[in-house]
């Protein structure tokens, strides 16, 4: 084992380096110059631009948008290539994907998307996550939440088969893949799912409440909503995911009345756990920390939306200003839970109790 005073000499040169290019953009506190490095580790040399740094790690991204996470002790070298970052373009990508994929697989690239998807089958994989993408935008935008522009193509990925489907899900650590037919990964920047599982979704996007979900949370991850490279505290990323899995957020300016905005199956629950007088302290809880949904995950994902929709509701511009505040935290930086219940409180109040109060009176109300 290498002592502290061998292994802070060996981080040394590559600390230097990302010192010296991971200087922020004037006027920008949370930004970084966005030049391009090329990091050498083990042999094989990798280009990308540094969004985040410690003393001991440095966070990368590739030009496809793969986030890569180096132990600066691990790094040989480090050399600036460009004071610029440019992203692979969609077409760049398409080109990439092609020949990764082969030819059973087309990759069609729409405005916003570079989907991967079985052959013949652009209209029922491609089209409709260009159609979530306006979806998405408008609702945020009529809503006055603040939005940026994607700097990578999103990318989808659709396998034709339950077990390729299942055996990326292990390499990206997801357990039990069968149980679910998607996911989205902040590390590869894709959605993942199979056209087996998925076949009754075809040509009624609006009751495929998986792949809703799942598109959200990648077009949050990609529009500033959210931040990938520091902690977002789960109850917001997933009971906003869940939000729009109804049909009156998905596709609120076809369905604008009230009750196409409430998540049926969730609200009920939540009913029947304030009629049997076990919620208190549940709000305080979700919000300090994720760790109810590993206790209880269904009371986790129904409060979750529960607390999402009823902010977005009741108080949306203080909904969108909390989302802005922990979207700009610092990179690479712990999320403990003192930190996450003063943002929270920032917006709406340290009065847990009240707010539990007028939650609750909601939910009851909204048969």
């Amino acid at each position: 084992m290498k002592s502290p005073r061998t292994r802070f000499h060996r981080l040394l040169p590559a600390l230097a380096l990302f010192l010296a290019a991971c200087s922020p953009v004037a006027g920008v506190a949370d930004e970084l110059q966005p030049v391009t490095l090329r990091v050498t580790r083990n042999s094989k040399a990798v280009l990308g631009r540094p969004v985040g740094f410690t003393n001991s790690q440095v966070l990368m991204l590739r030009r496809d948008g793969r986030m890569l996470l180096y132990d600066l002790d691990d790094v040989d070298k480090v050399d600036k290539i460009a004071n610029h970052f440019t992203p692979y373009t969609s077409l760049k990508l398409q080109d990439h994907y092609r020949k990764l994929f082969g030819d059973r697989y087309e990759v069609t690239r729409t405005a916003h998307y570079v989907v991967v998807h079985p052959r013949g089958m652009r209209e029922q994989w491609a089209e409709p996550f260009e159609t979530l993408y306006n979806r998405f935008t408008h609702y945020f935008a009529v809503r006055g939440y603040t939005l940026r522009q994607t700097e990578f193509p999103m990318v989808v990925v659709v396998f034709n088969t339950r077990g390729e489907f299942n055996r990326v899900a292990d390499k990206d650590g997801l357990g039990n893949p069968n149980s679910f037919g998607g996911y989205y990964s902040p590390t590869s920047n894709w959605i993942v799912t199979c056209h087996e599982a998925n076949r009754g979704g075809h040509g009624n996007w609006e009751s495929n409440e998986t792949l809703i979900h799942e598109a959200l949370h990648q077009y949050a991850f990609n529009t500033g909503i959210h931040q990938r490279w520091a902690p977002t505290p789960k109850w917001c990323a997933e009971g906003l995911a869940s939000m729009f899995e109804v049909r009156g957020v998905n596709n609120s300016t076809r369905y604008t009345n009230a009750r196409d905005r409430r998540h049926t199956l969730y609200l009920r629950y939540l009913q029947q756990v304030v009629e049997e007088r076990e919620f208190s302290g549940v709000l305080r809880s979700l919000v300090a920390s994720d760790r109810l949904h590993d206790q209880n995950m269904l009371l986790a994902y129904a409060t979750s939306w529960g607390l999402a929709w009823y902010l977005s509701e009741t108080q949306p511009l203080e909904f969108n200003r909390y989302l802005q505040r922990i979207a700009a935290r610092d990179r690479l930086s712990p999320y403990t839970s003192s930190d996450r219940l003063a943002d929270f409180a920032r917006s709406f109040g340290n009065d847990f109790s009240l707010l539990e109060s007028h939650f609750l009176d909601y939910v009851k109300q909204s048969r």
